[in-house]
């Protein structure tokens, strides 16, 4: 604790002599509740109340060469380091883009590339814990079962969710269902040739992607148990097929859901406020996922020694560390703390800090008397920290462990640290807006189905990703990823389509159906044999021809000579 006395010479000699001492600051938990502080500008940090004491030596006034923090043991350098070769931590280890089987998907075969991120195992597994629940339901409908309550198969599951991102693509996933499959021309053709809307509604509510026997027990240690083995699966995926780039994003992206949920959040800054909180980890470029969890609460927490923040980025970090890869994040992640712990792991930060943290001098922070567009550096061994003025009577702060100099762009009048943050800062928000914009979610109550629709959006913004990385130059209209997701819409629907019994529908919906890639039928369905022979209808009276075939469409008697043969096409 500090003391409350003036400090004697010899003890600031001490302080002098060592002045980069690690903040050790005390951990806090935060806690579990439905607002969430993580938006805020200046919010109070989650930090011990040592953060917030006094050192009682107001009277003390540093040398020219150095300030100093609040505690007088945080001391900056006004000089920078001297000018070396380029630094080991600056120098990326593993080269950025795709690797392992997405090297080898063709530049425009999108359903191999969502493949990678949705496998067969993971369809396998919503396919089993599915029909146990469709099973359930059968015994509450009474005989005979309506058609579309029945088992669902892989074919029709994959047609499903082609539908979903059929919805996206059309900026309907909020429209009314029944909407969707009217057939008085307001509908879309692609939803009633694939089923009808009271079997896409019995699969959407039977959808479940744990096993409801055992879920209780694990919900006891997981609160997202429901669809944990799923989002694992899913993240595994997007680790291993894609190496991030030199610059990488943390930050948060809340999905909206204001259902029933132990977990839900409430953001008043973003556009949902409320919604589940997903912590990410993507590549600052191309805005890949890399890495993710769901924010549940504070529940096993692993190091209490640590702050929650802290914990948080080395959730997410394992897959990066000991690459010199930099790391760009906002004030509620950014500490002394944190730049010890991704040191000690290889990497540097960038990030800005709230202005009530003990380490910042008071010249560094909101000052009348600053001229606008100035800008103050400190160094403090690996660690700068930069204060810059937008306008008056404003500063922002930041700290990196990756800049070791003072350089001010030219043009902009801006610090390298200011521009390079502004570069690098977007790439959780860019994601979350890309899967905004053919979003694949419906209103829904259950927060399983809700990180259900995430999953999907994710893999379909990586899974064009990869098709970017792979395609080098390719920049064609068909590229875009709107053509992309249609085409992978399509690709899911086109197996259940192509299968599809025509025999029971109406002609009109028939011929959709057999537009869409479905199979026509023969020509000799169209002959209905009656229980007796008539007089054919073209024939004159008198030749008194006698058949049993009649036409499909009006079911006139005809005899063989005016029967006339079609292709499949004219039909």
């Amino acid at each position: 604790m500090a003391s409350s006395r003036p400090l004697t010479d010899d003890e600031l000699r001490k302080l002098a002599e060592n002045p980069f001492e690690s903040d050790e600051e005390s951990s806090a938990e935060i806690d579990d509740v439905i607002i969430s502080d993580h938006d805020t500008e200046d919010d109070a940090s989650s930090l011990g109340s040592n953060d917030e004491s006094d050192d009682g030596n107001d009277d003390f006034s540093p040398d020219d060469g150095w300030f100093f923090g609040k505690r007088l043991c945080y001391k900056w350098s006004k000089v920078a380091p001297g000018s070396t070769r380029t630094r080991s931590h600056n120098i990326i280890v593993r080269l950025p883009g795709t690797k392992n089987e997405a090297k080898n998907v063709g530049s425009s075969d999108i359903l191999s590339s969502w493949k990678l991120f949705v496998t067969e195992d993971m369809l396998e597994m919503i396919l089993i814990n599915t029909n146990i629940k469709i099973s359930e339901l059968k015994q509450k409908y009474g005989a005979p079962l309506p058609s579309f309550v029945k088992l669902l198969d892989m074919t029709e599951l994959r047609a499903f969710i082609g539908l979903l991102y059929l919805s996206g693509v059309m900026k309907s996933n909020h429209e009314n269902v029944q909407g969707l499959f009217a057939n008085d021309g307001t509908g879309r053709d692609v939803f009633r040739a694939t089923m009808n809307f009271q079997r896409f509604l019995f699969i959407m509510s039977c959808l479940r992607f744990d096993c409801a026997a055992t879920r209780e027990t694990r919900k006891a240690n997981d609160k997202l148990a429901a669809i944990r083995e799923y989002w694992d699966c899913f993240i595994i995926n997007c680790r291993r097929y894609y190496t991030p780039g030199k610059n990488v994003t943390i930050d948060e992206m809340l999905v909206p859901f204001r259902g029933r949920c132990s977990f839900r959040m409430y953001m008043p800054k973003k556009p949902a406020k409320y919604g589940l909180k997903i912590q990410c980890l993507c590549d600052s470029r191309t805005s890949y996922l890399c890495d993710a969890f769901v924010y549940t609460g504070k529940q096993n927490i692993t190091n209490k020694d640590l702050s929650i923040p802290t914990q948080d980025v080395l959730k997410l970090i394992s897959t990066i560390q000991g690459t010199h890869r930099n790391i760009t994040m906002d004030n509620w992640y950014v500490s002394i703390e944190l730049c010890d712990q991704m040191k000690a792991r290889g990497l540097t930060v960038l990030g800005t800090l709230k202005q009530n943290k003990p380490q910042i001098p008071v010249e560094f922070k909101s000052n009348r008397k600053r001229a606008v567009a100035s800008t103050l550096f400190g160094h403090n061994k690996e660690k700068t920290i930069c204060s810059y003025v937008p306008k008056k009577n404003r500063a922002v702060v930041l700290l990196s462990t990756m800049h070791q100099d003072q350089k001010i762009d030219e043009e902009t009048n801006k610090p390298d640290m200011i521009l390079n943050y502004n570069l690098t800062k977007g790439g959780v928000d860019t994601l979350d807006q890309l899967c905004a914009n053919y979003s694949v979610s419906r209103r829904t109550r259950r927060w399983p189905m809700a990180i259900f629709s995430t999953i999907l959006n994710v893999a379909g913004v990586n899974s064009a990703i990869v098709l970017q990385c792979n395609s080098k130059n390719d920049t064609s209209d068909a590229t875009t990823r709107r053509n992309l997701l249609k085409d992978l819409g399509m690709a899911l629907v086109k197996s259940h389509i192509e299968r599809r019994d025509v025999r029971p529908l109406s002609r009109e919906l028939r011929a959709v159906v057999i537009k869409l890639g479905g199979t026509p039928l023969p020509l000799n369905c169209f002959e209905v044999e009656p229980t007796r022979k008539a007089r054919c209808s073209y024939c004159p009276r008198q030749k008194d021809t006698k058949t049993k075939n009649v036409c499909e469409k009006c079911r006139a008697h005809i005899c063989p000579m005016h029967k006339h043969s079609v292709c499949e096409n004219c039909l």
